[in-house]
């Protein structure tokens, strides 16, 4: 008996649309790095939790509904986290087709006048300059841990990276000259297309702080030759071929601050403490603004301005001409 069941055939160029869909898809997905997903995924449900709630459409959302979200958050987030959730807001609705729901002219307005309220500044890392450097490596133990602390803590300083830049790096992404050591950053937050950039580091004035020198004794003693450059050491001593975490990283830094009594009330020590530090540590040095952005690859002045502030509250400050 013939079935009245009938199949859609796809032809090869159908077949090879949906592979190529599959592809757009991927490359889509991979726009923004596993940090910012991560945190975007968690924004948007919180976003749609509320609108759940309040029996809301988050998808296209009205300005209205979403002004009233933005004013409700003003009462219990600063204005940082209100920013990254309109931005996951804003991310998902350009991904269904949608216009970003922050250019309408009241969000926008609204936000200003929430800024303006709560104020706009960010509670900063606490920036680890030379001297506190020089005591977390001198804290370091002599062991093939202490090898990757201190060549990890000395490179970023040196370097200005970031925790996700010293995670992802490469023996390979590491080259040595007469003047010291060329690194490659593939990727990094700013540059999240994978253009690149070299960094060149100089030789240290001291040879306990020197980055090249702790770089070169932690490959030796790790028999780096190809993989992960900063990699897991197990409380035997054994150096594994997995790369740290950008957590990893962190306790790392936390650890050897504290072994070096670092850690008191009040600071915010992390791996970005080492980035925030050489910018601080430049700028009292007297570098130039320009030197220390393109050490960091700083796209902006507003960010580095910041930390030269910092750096400079001392050098001829009107305070110290009182006579009190």
């Amino acid at each position: 008996m013939e079935s009245d069941a009938r199949f859609e055939v796809l032809d090869a160029r159908q077949v090879a649309l949906i592979e190529t869909a599959r592809k757009a898809n991927g490359y889509i997905s991979r726009a923004k790095s596993d940090n910012t997903r991560r945190a975007y995924a968690a924004d948007w449900r919180a976003f749609t939790d509320w609108c759940a709630e309040h029996r809301v459409t988050p998808l296209p959302v009205e300005p209205r509904a979403l002004a009233l979200y933005l004013t409700d958050m003003a009462d219990k987030y600063k204005v940082s986290t209100i920013e990254r959730r309109l931005g996951a807001i804003n991310f998902e609705h350009k991904k269904a087709g949608h216009p970003a729901p922050s250019t309408h002219p009241g969000v926008r307005e609204l936000l200003q006048g929430i800024r303006r309220e709560l104020g706009a500044a960010r509670t900063g890392q606490t920036p680890l300059l030379t001297d506190e450097i020089r005591a977390m490596v001198e804290a370091v133990p002599e062991t093939p841990a202490g090898d990757r602390d201190r060549a990890l803590i000395l490179l970023g300083f040196a370097g200005a990276l970031r925790r996700s830049e010293l995670a992802a790096l490469q023996r390979k992404d590491i080259r040595f000259t007469a003047q010291g050591m060329v690194v490659t950053v593939s990727r990094s937050k700013t540059d999240q297309d994978g253009h690149g950039a070299e960094v060149g580091i100089e030789r240290g004035a001291h040879p306990a702080t020197d980055p090249v020198r702790a770089v070169v004794a932690w490959i030796e003693a790790a028999k780096l030759e190809d993989g992960p450059l900063f990699r897991s050491v197990d409380k035997h001593g054994h150096i594994r071929a997995t790369g740290l975490s950008g957590y990893g990283i962190t306790t790392i830094i936390q650890r050897a601050a504290e072994r070096a009594g670092l850690v008191v009330e009040g600071s915010a020590i992390s791996a970005h403490s080492l980035r925030a530090g050489h910018a601080t540590a430049a700028a009292e040095a007297g570098a130039e603004e320009r030197s220390i952005m393109r050490q960091g690859r700083w796209k902006t002045e507003r960010t580095v301005r910041g930390y030269i502030r910092h750096g400079s509250l001392f050098t001829e400050n009107s305070s110290g001409k009182l006579g009190i």
